[in-house]
């Protein structure tokens, strides 16, 4: 079925682990019941999700870092009967109240990016049909074996990564060390791979192995790709995949070849999106489903091809003297200035001006290449006496229009981001994670 990356464990350690679930006491009892799992051990839960399937338990999936007590206080929220934390995992049974019986569904929180976040329930027939066009739409080799380093506590990892790979009969590893040379060594050591990623674990990557590092095939997703990251990654692989979707609908569109880091493909055959007809004029991306239509308030637009181009999150777009502002598209060009590791945009407040760009900006020490790059025509710039702020300013101004120019540079050891690799643009907005 599959491998897991850790202490050699096999196919046949899942299936007792599955066996174990079977013969655990009140286990006949859990049909039409809640359970919910957090674990950051990916036997443990691909093993629970697997059996739940089968048998048709509700699994509410928690990111494995989280601690026992939000874990208990979500999973109580949700209903469950059952709570799985930890590794090894223990079992903690849940007060009755409200856990009552529902149809068979994966749950997830939604990862509250841009508001609270939210319960989605999908049934598993959903989620069955979302494989079918999923690897309808990817058309993969069997035997090509797809390298999960997004974690299975999300759907992109779960469904897109282990279900739908099981479903093709291909044989997926899942790589459990937090340790990036380890997937490094699986990647070399797999020809034939494809790799499910998300763009700050591929940033990790490049950084570490450099020029060496060859890739098969690889998907992206989860987060828009920065443009020099695109471009770096698409030197470096024989095929470059991205995809994208909502915690709502799982995957919405996939592009089997995408050749801008913007274009994430075409509709999966279950369903139809919406979105703007030019880049000029990008609309809100909007899926219709059989359950209705879900506003994903993501900014995108078709190009004359027929691919939809993902652009922006809706409430992360700056308004800037009445110009909109993209940040990713701040983002790609401080990405380009030598020096900078890292970088984000979001939205900041001036008490006269109203609202203007912020940048936070993790350097690999100075900033004086860039400097050095911009006055190279002229000896007698000064560059030298530059701060770091004022070189990325200049940078920016180089590239982009004044008002697309962040008002403000904040320098940081880290950029804060979740669990998944998302950035919350509005929790920095309003002071609720720390640069």
């Amino acid at each position: 079925m599959f491998t897991v990356n850790r202490e050699a464990v096999s196919e046949a350690a899942v299936q007792a682990r599955m066996l174990a679930y079977g013969q655990a006491e009140g286990a006949s009892h859990l049909p039409g019941k809640r359970v919910a799992v957090c674990t950051s051990n990916p036997v443990e839960l691909a093993a629970f999700v697997l059996y739940a399937k089968q048998l048709g338990i509700s699994v509410l999936l928690i990111h494995g870092e989280t601690p026992f007590v939000t874990a208990r206080e979500r999973a109580v929220e949700a209903g469950c009967s059952l709570l799985l934390h930890g590794d090894p995992v223990q079992e903690w049974v849940l007060p009755a109240d409200g856990a009552g019986t529902y149809p068979a569904s994966l749950l997830q929180y939604s990862s509250g990016t841009s508001g609270d976040a939210k319960l989605i329930a999908r049934s598993w027939d959903e989620i069955d049909t979302e494989i079918r066009s999923y690897n309808e739409a990817l058309q993969m080799d069997p035997l090509i074996r797809p390298i999960v380093l997004a974690p299975i506590s999300h759907s992109y990892g779960l469904i897109c990564g282990l279900l739908a790979a099981i479903e093709r009969k291909s044989k997926p590893v899942l790589i459990t060390s937090s340790n990036p040379k380890v997937a490094l060594g699986q990647i070399r050591d797999i020809s034939h791979h494809l790799v499910y990623g998300v763009p700050m674990l591929f940033h990790v990557l490049l950084s570490l192995a450099g020029e060496n590092l060859r890739f098969h095939q690889l998907i992206s997703s989860g987060a828009p790709l920065p443009e020099p990251l695109f471009d770096r990654l698409y030197e470096r692989a024989d095929r470059m995949l991205q995809q994208y979707g909502c915690t709502e609908a799982g995957c919405l569109a996939l592009s089997p070849q995408a050749e801008t880091h913007t274009e994430v493909g075409r509709p999966l055959s279950h369903l139809s999106l919406e979105a703007g007809d030019q880049v000029d004029h990008p609309g809100e991306i909007v899926a219709v489903t059989a359950k209705g239509r879900i506003h994903t308030r993501d900014l995108g637009y078709w190009s004359d091809l027929g691919r939809l181009h993902l652009l922006a999150r809706m409430d992360d777009v700056i308004n800037v003297s009445g110009l909109k502002v993209y940040p990713v598209e701040v983002e790609n060009v401080l990405m380009q200035c030598p020096g900078v590791e890292d970088a984000v945009v979001f939205r900041g407040h001036h008490p006269i001006m109203g609202e203007r760009a912020v940048a936070l900006v993790k350097s690999s020490g100075t900033l004086t290449s860039a400097s050095e790059a911009m006055s190279s025509d002229d000896p007698n710039s000064g560059h030298s006496m530059l701060t770091e702020a004022s070189v990325l300013k200049a940078w920016c101004a180089s590239k982009l229009p004044p008002y697309k120019v962040p008002g403000e540079f904040r320098m940081v050891s880290d950029i804060p981001r979740q669990p998944s690799g998302k950035i919350s643009r509005r929790m920095l907005e309003e002071g609720e994670i720390a640069p």
